[in-house]
């Protein structure tokens, strides 16, 4: 299955794209938002891309030959170690790649037996299997509902906490029949989508990863930058929504100064979904949120 890009078209549009501009696409994947940005730049524009998939930079090596792009192999975490110039604009797809599904050895989906891994970076980091196997009930329990949005979250934490007691839990099917087999859901989602949600998130620190980057690209955007982020979980929706809200800063009564506001950013979107054909043709799109923010 080939990996779509989500509010393509909406997203790199409302960049407002200056052709010989500095921008980042700080999610690269399969580089459908970067072959978009580079369509608008002419040869004096430059574009910056960083994915810590390593299949995602062999890719983009291959696949890609154009001198105006230079692309990192790090998670966006990493941003302020990079050390780039000042920058136009960035965009980041919170969204896991196709790719990571229809592959059955990356660990990601619950429909395909693989080995249970789910990191982005394969190379390094614990794996979702050392995950389950070790995590303290009481801690799954909370990242289950933290970042799953169980509502089960304590009944399947136990029934892991059982089941690797006698057994180690080592693929992705073993892990979903489990949860499956015992927990009742008038959903028509699987019953293990939320507690694969939740381990992935966790695994890959992706809502830590969020909060380092947003600090790091503050200091490289120019005047007038645009940010456009697009984002599929509620959690790191709120994340981006808050660091861009304008900030009250009080003092005490005692000191004789009114309460300052932070407006740093401007919203140029405040909420953007998917169009209904969009979603028609590319489902994974329903649950995609874009906003985008002007720096002052």
């Amino acid at each position: 299955m080939q990996h779509i890009p989500v509010l393509l078209e909406e997203s790199v549009s409302l960049l407002n794209i200056q052709p010989d501009g500095v921008y980042l696409d700080g999610t690269f994947g399969r580089g459908g938002h970067s072959k978009k940005i580079l369509s608008q730049l002419n040869d004096k524009g430059r574009l910056f891309a960083i994915d810590k998939d390593p299949q995602a930079i062999s890719y983009a090596k291959k696949i890609i030959q154009d001198k105006r792009l230079k692309i990192f192999h790090h998670d966006f975490a990493d941003l302020g170690k990079l050390k780039l110039p000042k920058i136009n604009g960035a965009l980041f797809d919170f969204g896991v790649c196709s790719t990571h599904f229809d592959d059955p050895k990356r660990g990601f989906s619950l429909n395909k037996d693989g080995p249970l891994d789910m990191r982005m970076n394969n190379l390094e980091g614990i794996s979702a299997e050392k995950w389950i196997n070790e995590t303290p009930e009481e801690d799954m329990t909370n990242i289950f509902f933290k970042y799953g949005e169980e509502k089960q979250s304590r009944k399947i934490a136990k029934l892991i906490s059982i089941y690797r007691s006698e057994q180690r839990i080592k693929s992705t099917l073993q892990l979903a029949n489990l949860i499956s087999s015992s927990i009742k859901s008038k959903s028509r989602i699987h019953p293990a989508t939320r507690i694969f949600q939740a381990i992935r998130i966790e695994v890959n620190q992706e809502i830590s990863a969020i909060e380092m980057m947003l600090d790091a690209l503050d200091k490289i955007l120019l005047p007038g930058a645009r940010v456009a982020i697009i984002s599929f979980h509620s959690l790191e929706d709120r994340i981006v929504k808050n660091y861009y809200s304008p900030k009250t800063f009080s003092y005490p009564k005692e000191i004789p100064i009114n309460n300052t506001i932070d407006e740093s950013y401007r919203a140029v979107k405040k909420k953007l979904r998917a169009k209904p054909e969009e979603v028609k043709a590319n489902p994974r799109s329903r649950s995609a949120v874009l906003r985008v923010y002007a720096k002052k």
